[in-house]
């Protein structure tokens, strides 16, 4: 995977954006999908980690954002 990132990171770079693409790592984006699906879309904490090889709770904890009224109002209207 990391090897995967490495080789498009250099290609979106020749695109021109050099800079900013070269600081992209898989960890970014392991994180930036974790974050996704759980906050925006409402995934379940436990199959994000599985999913995503998360062997305990607090290191996926980090990325799941903070409770607003609206999530909670939609969590408990299911």
């Amino acid at each position: 995977m990391r090897r995967w990132v490495r080789e498009a990171v250099r290609d979106l770079a020749d695109g021109g954006a050099r800079d900013r693409w070269e600081l992209v790592s898989s960890h970014d984006l392991r994180r930036s999908w974790a974050t996704y699906h759980m906050v925006e879309r409402g995934a379940d904490v436990r199959i994000m980690m599985s999913i995503g090889g998360w062997s305990n709770y607090d290191a996926i904890e980090p990325y799941l954002g903070e409770p607003t009224e609206a999530k909670m109002g939609r969590s408990m209207s299911v």
